[in-house]
């Protein structure tokens, strides 16, 4: 999609992405993946060089994907907490509702009728192999659900305990649920949020 803009001595067309980019806005679009990540890391760096006063709201509507490279994501938001906001518009399932609950508290936001889905961490692809390469894989995933479930309790100001138990199964939650889990701060429209960018 493309919005027309009249330059100097004509009208030229310029992708609508470009137009939200210069305000601001970045986005966490389907799957999770390193190539992915690495696109938002390079948007988020230019933002915080080109634009020191300005917030950043990322926007997350995706189904989770790559821990690792959520991980990596992870650490850009936290280098930059009170700059950024994040906001659920659709749902932030696994990795990316670690993503969407690791924002400053108060800068979590989520559209009224958007999901979350906490879990424990699976197993991408089917695998074989020995025992002990099965075992070792099977410790990977015990420590991976550690590190995470302590992020959340982190983030959410819930006992590790009750992390551990919301996580357990595929725990669909809708917005006054994430609320109440501490995955977000406050339920908005979507009118609140570009109200809020342009006062930014």
């Amino acid at each position: 999609m493309v919005v027309l803009e009249k330059g100097y001595s004509s009208v030229i067309t310029v992708p609508i992405e470009s137009k939200l980019f210069e305000n601001g806005h970045v986005f966490v679009e389907g799957e999770i993946t390193s190539e992915s990540v690495d696109a938002i890391k390079k948007q988020i760096m230019y933002l915080i060089g080109a634009f020191l006063d300005k917030p950043i709201y990322i926007h997350i509507d995706s189904p989770g994907g790559d821990i690792n490279a959520g991980l990596v994501l992870y650490d850009v938001i936290q280098a930059y907490a009170d700059k950024i906001y994040l906001v659920c518009t659709g749902r932030a399932c696994s990795m990316a509702a670690v993503l969407l609950a690791s924002g400053k508290k108060g800068h979590r936001y989520m559209l009224s009728n958007s999901e979350a889905m906490v879990h424990e961490p699976l197993i991408a692809n089917q695998f074989s192999g020995n025992c002990s390469s099965i075992k070792a894989t099977s410790e990977r995933l015990i420590e991976i659900k550690e590190k995470i479930n302590k992020l959340l309790a982190n983030h959410t100001g819930k006992s590790l305990k009750q992390i551990d138990k919301a996580t357990s199964f595929d725990n669909y939650l809708n917005a006054q649920e994430a609320v109440e889990l501490g995955l977000v701060d406050k339920i908005v429209s979507f009118k609140d949020i570009m109200e809020e960018n342009t006062d930014g």
